[in-house]
């Protein structure tokens, strides 16, 4: 339930329809610059892909926690004292962009989170967080952030009806009754969205062959049979001793952790995974304003 809360939970609640970004606390700012210390520059002839994987490499051992919910103004969280899934995920490759284009400072970090976790990148209601990976994936690969490689590694299209958000998640409490209203109807609209267009998966059967030919940095989103969500867990693939592994923020571990078993073992050994979709993080920027 974990994972489930760590992919469909909007990280604050919204109470109206405006947005923000505040200033990182001090305590969370020297986390972020000892995070582009301890990464450094990119080392000759690295891949952006690599070095998506060293920057998430660097947390290895912090903690696991979903933030609990903050009624009010949509506003961009950060949390470097411990992460969920798609946390670790949008931060590390934010940390690697920035770094990566030579602006290690806050102001891009925070840029880059946003651009990743909202519709367009752009920050406004609760709405606009692309609450399901999919979705997220779909989104960032429209402005050339990510790669879906998905069906190209012999993915096959499938459909899911999507509904987790507006009937389980939906924080109905903490909104006033015209924004529940808006946030209702544009959420229903992305679920009939999602539920009505096809989604590349590579099945278990097939999923092997092409997980060892990933790359360092590389996105995994693994498919499980869940009513109303399809992908309930994702990381990093992490190439260690000639093995690709899984680099994720584990609920079961409590922390982030580089899995024993490579890939193809940690799919198969849950029957209840049936599959995975592939994306690649791309080193360019698209963020609003800049």
């Amino acid at each position: 339930m974990r994972f489930l809360h760590a992919l469909v939970l909007g990280l604050c609640i919204t109470g109206a329809a405006a947005a923000s970004r505040p200033p990182m606390p001090a305590d969370q700012k020297e986390k972020l610059e000892a995070w582009y210390d301890a990464l450094g520059p990119p080392r000759g002839s690295e891949t952006f892909g690599h070095y998506v994987a060293r920057a998430a490499r660097v947390q290895h051992g912090v903690g696991y926690a979903v933030p609990a919910a903050a009624p009010g103004v949509e506003t961009l969280r950060i949390n470097l004292d411990a992460f969920e899934c798609v946390s670790f995920i949008e931060s590390a490759i934010a940390v690697a962009r920035c770094s990566w284009s030579g602006e290690p400072d806050e102001l891009c970090f925070t840029e880059d989170v946003e651009a990743s976790r909202y519709r367009g990148g752009d920050l406004g209601d609760y709405a606009s967080r692309l609450h399901y990976f999919v979705d997220w994936i779909g989104d960032n690969e429209g402005r050339g952030r990510v790669e879906n490689l998905t069906a190209s590694l012999g993915g096959t299209p499938v459909q899911k009806d999507f509904y987790l958000i507006t009937r389980r998640e939906l924080p109905k409490a903490a909104l006033e009754r015209e924004v529940l209203a808006a946030v209702t109807r544009t959420l229903l609209a992305t679920e009939q969205r999602l539920s009505s267009a096809s989604h590349d998966v590579l099945g278990r059967e097939h999923a092997p062959e092409a997980l060892r030919v990933l790359e360092d940095g590389d996105l995994v989103a693994f498919v499980r049979e869940r009513p109303g969500l399809l992908v309930h867990h994702a990381g990093f693939v992490y190439w260690a001793n000639g093995t690709p592994r899984l680099l994720h923020a584990s609920s079961y571990h409590q922390r982030v952790v580089i899995t024993e078993s490579d890939l193809t073992e940690y799919l198969l050994r849950r029957p209840e995974r049936k599959g995975v979709i592939i994306a690649r993080p791309l080193a360019s920027q698209d963020v609003p304003g800049r």
